[in-house]
């Protein structure tokens, strides 16, 4: 199960590059327009977590309590996600996936989707497949984007609250999107009744709905699924 990322986790473990460095360490102190602007330089040198940085911080745009403020640019943001993905960042493929099941910054496009997902490693799971058979042949593959998007989703938007971290600790949680309700509830927790991070997760699941809305085959058939997140500090 991958981790969830916090904060500026997915800048971590990234090739030494003077720029990317010194980037990361201006976004730390919420200093967000040196930050743009070292990412920037570094993605255009080639560097790709430096583009997917960048792609990060415009997607939904950036800002610090009482501070600085980066507007959202979505389509700017695919664009830096793309290059990433074409220099074979996994991750920055998956979320320019979600971004084309939202139709965020790009058209809704479900079969360039899949080919990102595909790109980044990411299927189905045997029983998604096994319950999508139920489903008409010709709706199985949105259904099954979307639900891939939800997970790459709330993956990345779960903010375990820092004042209740503790060294050790182990959370997962099961969520149930519902399309037709529009609704996420947690249907199963392996988190020793942590309140804060089912709290967390159910609020990263929330925002993963708004961000990837159900298709219309989920309305449609009512359509419900479930995705594992899990947690955990070292």
């Amino acid at each position: 199960m991958r981790r969830a990322a916090l904060a500026v986790a997915f800048l971590v473990a990234a090739p030494a590059f003077a720029d990317f460095d010194f980037a990361v360490r201006q976004l730390r102190r919420g200093n967000l327009k040196q930050a743009h602007d070292e990412f920037l330089a570094a993605a255009k040198e080639g560097h790709v977590v430096a583009a997917r940085a960048l792609g990060q911080m415009l997607e939904r745009g950036h800002r610090v309590e009482k501070g600085e403020r980066l507007e959202a640019q979505p389509a700017e943001a695919a664009r830096w996600y793309r290059k990433a993905a074409e220099g074979g960042d996994k991750i920055s493929a998956e979320l320019l996936a979600a971004m084309y099941m939202g139709g965020r910054g790009v058209p809704y496009d479900v079969d360039e989707a899949l080919r990102l997902f595909e790109k980044a490693g990411r299927a189905p799971s045997q029983s998604t497949i096994t319950a999508l058979a139920a489903y008409p042949a010709g709706d199985r593959s949105e259904l099954a984007a979307w639900g891939m998007a939800l997970y790459v989703l709330m993956a990345r938007e779960l903010r375990y609250p820092r004042n209740e971290q503790r060294k050790g600790f182990e959370g997962r949680v099961v969520i149930l999107f519902d399309a037709a309700a529009g609704t996420v509830e947690v249907v199963q927790s392996k988190t020793e009744a942590d309140e804060a991070f089912r709290l967390a997760a159910l609020e990263s699941a929330a925002t993963a709905m708004r961000l990837a809305p159900p298709p219309e085959s989920a309305l449609r058939h009512k359509f419900r699924t479930e995705a594992e997140v899990a947690f955990q500090l070292l």
